[in-house]
């Protein structure tokens, strides 16, 4: 924001050289000069409407199309008014990096792959001239999934990295140079490690991270760590994972959507109290964050306070009545509490809203097996292994619908699962 500020302020100065008269000239200054102040304050809709103004007096000039787009973008980066306004100046200012990178990040925002793809070979020359700008755009590609072209920029700095630093002598090695040399060597190989974590290759995502970690990268407090972080918890290392969003928030303890992901990844451990503490600490500083509620309602059932629970998960269900999750929860709470009938009428409306929802199919497979329709509990807990097969509650009660229906041998399979599933919580 401070950048476009400046550039903003800058506008002012070049802008008004063209104006048609010294009259328009001083009504378009003081003009800007409130879209500056509007900006730097942080009212966005404010500064556009300054900007639309000058620009309806004169659409053709390119730095107030350039700042209303960028403005425009930063409301909404999907935006296709922000994108044909970047983009009818792309060119006028193909040197201005920040204006190209996020054209790029609206093409892909609006799903217009094609045309990033072509804005991404037309910046060729800038990326093979700027690894900086170059890892921002890969970092871009990767967060819209675009591997082949993400991999492509890679081996192209990687390749350059590699030989500037077989250029470099070794007594040079611990030079400012030498070590943004390593530290690039060591941001190739996470941004790999990235790639292969999204493709499912867990082997390989892991070394190319160790690698990347013993090129001190990336940086603590970076936001890479958050990224690192993410990517661990999607290869299921999720103590790893943990250890990075920890690290992360020591430097960033406000950062609400990493105490989020750190919160979720921690319940997913069934580390419950600092789960709690992580959503806990959101909802302090921030009541609206996002599924906030819901999230410490629901580990607050699994702390087993069930009335403080149903009080987070219906204050999140006020404000979204559709909330699946929330009446999935509330039908949970309601078999806890033994109020059958209650208990299938949230399931029903959870059904209506979203008949495969996994945790609604698991609380069917509770309520059938305490009603004694053990074939329709294995029905409903069957849905729930499909779409989680490490879901170790599921596992029990299938195994005891199993048992009950003389089916011993089924009911052995899912105990035995069960009690893999549960062990390296016990140690």
């Amino acid at each position: 924001m401070c950048r476009l500020s400046f550039l903003l302020l800058f506008t002012v100065t070049l802008f008004v050289r063209g104006s048609s008269s010294a009259q328009n000239a001083q009504e378009d200054r003081q003009v800007l000069g409130k879209a500056l102040a509007a900006y730097k304050g942080g009212d966005l809709e404010a500064a556009v409407s300054q900007l639309r103004s000058i620009h309806r007096r004169n659409p053709k000039d390119p730095s107030i199309r350039l700042y209303l787009g960028l403005i425009l973008y930063e409301q909404n980066n999907a935006d296709r008014e922000a994108r044909n306004l970047m983009e009818s100046v792309a060119d006028h200012y193909a040197g201005n990096k920040e204006l190209q990178f996020k054209l790029l990040d609206s093409y892909l925002a609006g799903g217009d792959k094609p045309a990033a793809l072509a804005r991404l070979e037309r910046l060729r020359s800038a990326l093979d001239g700027d690894n900086r700008f170059a890892f921002q755009v890969i970092y871009l590609l990767v967060r819209y999934g675009l591997s082949a072209p993400a991999l492509e920029q890679m081996s192209r700095v990687s390749a350059r990295v590699s030989e500037s630093l077989q250029k470099l002598p070794e007594s040079e090695r611990t030079s400012p140079t030498g070590k943004s040399l390593v530290l690039e060597a060591g941001e190739i190989y996470f941004i790999q490690g990235l790639l292969a974590a999204g493709a499912g290759r867990k082997a390989e995502a892991i070394e190319l991270l160790q690698r990347a970690d013993r090129h001190d990268f990336p940086p603590r407090d970076s936001y890479q760590m958050v990224m690192l972080a993410d990517s661990l918890a999607r290869l299921r290392e999720l103590k790893l994972a943990s250890q990075a969003y920890e690290e992360y928030l020591k430097h960033h303890p406000v950062d609400d959507a990493a105490q989020m992901r750190m919160g979720d990844n921690y319940y997913a451990l069934g580390w419950f109290e600092r789960a709690r503490k992580c959503y806990e600490r959101i909802l302090q500083r921030n009541p609206g964050f996002p599924t906030v509620q819901y999230a410490l309602g629901k580990v607050l059932l699994d702390l087993k306070q069930t009335d403080e629970s149903e009080r987070y998960i219906r204050d999140s269900l006020s404000s979204d009545p559709k909330c699946v999750p929330c009446l999935a929860k509330l039908a949970h709470i309601e078999y806890l509490r033994g109020h059958n009938e209650e208990c299938m009428r949230l399931l029903g409306q959870t059904a209506a809203l979203d008949p495969e929802f996994t945790e609604a199919h698991l609380v069917y497979g509770l309520l059938y097996n305490r009603l004694g329709e053990y074939r329709l509990a294995i029905d409903s807990l069957e849905k729930v292994i499909k779409n989680d097969p490490e879901y170790a509650t599921a596992h029990f009660q299938i195994a005891l619908a199993y048992q009950r229906t003389g089916n011993a041998e089924k009911a052995k399979e899912h105990r035995e699962i069960y009690s893999r599933l549960i062990a390296p919580k016990k140690r």
